[in-house]
């Protein structure tokens, strides 16, 4: 069977129906597919996909026959929460980026004690923000849901929204193992592996010894990235990576 194309959209009723402006340009103009083409449309917003054909193709836009539109099969698989707290600029747009396409299920975004951005003030105008930037990764990666996005005022806050089984690692320059070693002991404890996992990032200047502390009484676990100090993005990105490998291995 010929793999169907996928590509996003943000409708897909049902019958004969002309895709939407940036699908029908990727269709048209990027990809330039014929009549006949078979689609998977998809709309991580929504959580919905669709098989479609195309029927006709003109130099701006494409029609198609959409079938009834069903739950997405290409959403996150693992129960990974990244505990973030924010950064200057435009870092977090980037750590949400990556948290989408990487697969994390949900983002807590915090302030913490050495965070320069507070971002209380302006929850909403944020979350709408990191909300436009998960669906436009989400289109381009494939993925065919949004990661939860929730800010919280601290981490403290955070850590309390957890489920009780989570296995959490908390990054710090100091620790003894790898995170990589972390999770594979973590997952060495057959029928006892945790159902859910997580891990907590602090700001440029690192958490505080309180914010550790936190940490150690929620049983994190302290990992390390290696030898050298990380910017907190590049450090989000290399854990998400380093656990999700581990979770991937596994099934």
């Amino acid at each position: 069977m010929t793999e169907r194309l996928r590509i996003a959209v943000t409708e897909m009723p049902a019958g004969e129906h002309w895709l939407d402006s940036d699908a029908c340009h990727y269709v048209c103009r990027v990809l330039r597919l014929k009549r006949g083409t078979q689609l998977l449309l998809f709309d991580p917003g929504s959580q919905l996909e669709a098989d479609a054909e195309i029927l006709n193709v003109d130099k701006a836009r494409a029609r198609c026959q959409i079938g009834e539109a069903r739950p997405t099969s290409t959403a996150a698989p693992w129960d990974l929460t990244l505990i973030q707290a924010v950064g200057k600029g435009d870092k977090m747009d980037r750590v949400v980026r990556d948290a989408t396409a990487l697969g994390i299920r949900r983002l807590l975004i915090v302030s913490g004690e050495r965070s320069v951005v507070q971002l209380v003030d302006k929850k909403a105008q944020k979350l709408g923000r990191f909300h436009e930037v998960a669906l436009a990764a989400a289109r381009q990666c494939g993925r065919g849901d949004l990661p939860e996005i929730i800010i919280e005022a601290d981490v403290n806050a955070a850590l309390k929204l957890l489920a009780e089984s989570t296995r959490g690692f908390v990054l710090s320059p100091t620790a003894e193992l790898s995170l990589g070693v972390q999770t594979e002991r973590a997952l060495s404890g057959g029928v006892d592996d945790p159902a859910c996992w997580a891990l907590l990032i602090g700001p440029e200047g690192g958490l505080s010894p309180n914010e550790m502390a936190a940490a150690d009484e929620a049983d994190f676990l302290s990992a390390s990235l290696g030898p050298f100090v990380l910017r907190t993005e590049t450090a989000a990105v290399t854990a998400m990576g380093i656990v999700l490998d581990r979770l991937s291995g596994q099934g």
